[in-house]
């Protein structure tokens, strides 16, 4: 819970640097990275703090790098968003950590909701084609590649993010 607590007081200070409304703020979600949503100029916003120790900054970038190709490409996207200080990635020093803060814009359109009909598999088949298709074109334009699914530890090490089984 104190963690939680000093993640809060973090996400605070961030949304101050992208205009955001500190009574609006709520927690989204909390694994490897804390999610906030929070009211900016009468719009949802989303914060993401990363930990340096979960990513360093060159990953972070390299991601929103892949994020802005894909927008490029056609895909809709929730793109970044730059501070007051004009950068998409603003550094939160709480000793002795690093965060890393990054704010997106709310998807626009209806959530989707997967079920076996045959119009979702199709959809999903298409959309997945056109991913691969625009990733295995992208080269990237930040200072570091994206890691691939499998030489990510987050990924490779799932289990450490998940609770652990209740004895019965």
């Amino acid at each position: 819970m104190r963690e939680l607590t000093a993640a809060r007081q973090i996400a605070l200070e961030a949304i101050e640097l992208w205009q955001g409304e500190p009574a609006s703020l709520q927690l989204v979600s909390d694994s490897e990275n804390y999610v906030f949503s929070f009211t900016a100029s009468k719009k949802k916003r989303f914060l993401r703090l990363t930990s340096s120790h979960h990513r360093p900054r060159l990953q972070i970038e390299a991601e929103l790098d892949f994020i802005c190709y894909l927008h490029c490409g056609g895909i809709s996207v929730s793109l970044p968003l730059t501070s007051l200080h004009g950068l998409s990635i603003e550094e939160l020093q709480v000793a002795p950590h690093t965060f890393f803060a990054c704010v997106f814009k709310e998807a626009e359109g209806e959530s989707f909701k997967f079920d076996s009909r045959e119009a979702n598999i199709k959809h999903f088949r298409l959309l997945g084609q056109t991913l691969h298709a625009l990733a295995r074109k992208y080269r990237s334009s930040a200072n570091a590649r994206r890691l691939a699914w499998d030489e990510d530890d987050c990924i490779l090490n799932a289990e450490r993010s998940c609770p652990s089984p209740k004895a019965s």
